[in-house]
């Protein structure tokens, strides 16, 4: 391990099982020169006749960067981690396939599954300012002859502006993107979410890329307080008098705001028995339900039939169910 090309780059191990294959790889580091080079190296000296590869570390990346996108999807990976990742489009054909079974998404913050990169959403913004239709914002560092002005730009607005305008008063035919149609096999069952802007990554998911979150069997949110208002907003329409059984296990505090028509639901004894249960989100310290929405049928966008209505107060007083007072 004399020479850093060995310290960093050609640290392969076998497995005590044959026919497996070990790659340890630890990122960029700041004294080599030959990074490609190296990774190359590496890369050749992987037996060919191996039937599994087992990569140790972090995947070579740059600060908060993705850059999966060239990854064959005939690698069969099985799970898939993001770690740190920030204020992206997620491009690695994996998770936007499905094609793995496990997804984590671990101290990632903005990711985005749809749209334009940083990079256009930084060139869209100067153009912008040379237009004079927006304003360059500035902080002044250093002083005297050192001082000098940094641009500053606040990413998420950009991003922001481009959701609504993409969203906002559209029809579902509207929506479709050819890049997001659903492959003919989804493998995604486990998806875990934790930490930072979980519920707003997960839906900015389910918008771009609904047939990920369609079949999950397992979705870990790490979260201290879950507000839920959930309407009568689903095609299936078993999703929502059956969401108790995706709430996280963990959490300590639930807020929930919910249609009147729930308590009256053919689900609604099992959402009580499962709440009665102490193995059901057995940390479960503060607990809120407000049955107080109503709705009609319309013929709104995004596919929905049924619009937000006042709720009457007849129905507001019988959609309380005495079993949650005990």
């Amino acid at each position: 391990m004399g020479s850093s090309r060995s310290k960093y780059y050609n640290d392969t191990q076998l497995s005590l099982r044959p026919h497996h294959h070990g790659v340890r790889i630890e990122g960029t580091p700041e004294d080599s020169e030959n990074h490609s080079e190296n990774l190359i190296a590496q890369l050749k000296s992987i037996p060919s006749d191996i039937t599994a590869l087992r990569i140790e570390e972090e995947i070579p990346g740059f600060h908060e960067d993705l850059n999966e996108k060239e990854l064959p999807l005939h690698w069969p990976f099985k799970r898939c981690k993001l770690i740190n990742d920030c204020g992206e489009v997620v491009p690695t054909p994996h998770i936007r396939q499905g094609s793995v079974s496990h997804l984590i998404l671990l101290l990632t913050s903005g990711l985005r599954f749809e749209g334009p990169t940083t990079n256009e959403l930084e060139k869209a913004h100067a153009q912008a300012v040379a237009r004079g239709e927006s304003k360059a914002d500035y902080i002044t560092v250093g002083e005297g002859a050192e001082e000098r002005k940094i641009e500053i730009i606040w990413l998420p607005e950009p991003a922001d502006k481009w959701m609504q305008d993409r969203y906002e008063g559209k029809e579902e035919h509207q929506l479709q993107l050819e890049e997001n149609h659903p492959p003919p096999t989804i493998n995604l069952r486990t998806l875990e979410i934790l930490e930072n802007d979980a519920i707003e990554t997960l839906c900015r998911m389910a918008l771009a890329l609904p047939h990920l979150v369609a079949d999950l069997t397992t979705l870990n949110l790490r979260l201290e307080t879950l507000k839920l208002s959930i309407g009568e907003v689903f095609t299936d329409e078993l999703r929502l008098p059956t969401l108790y059984k995706w709430l996280s296990p963990d959490m300590p505090n639930l807020r929930f705001r919910d249609p009147a028509s729930l308590t009256k639901s053919a689900q609604w004894d099992n959402w009580v028995q499962a709440f009665a249960k102490s193995d059901f989100l057995p940390n479960l310290k503060r607990l809120s339900f407000v049955p107080d929405l109503d709705y009609e049928l319309s013929d709104s966008s995004f596919g929905r039939c049924k619009d937000l209505k006042t709720i009457p107060e007849h129905a507001l007083r019988t959609s309380v169910d005495d079993r949650w007072l005990c």
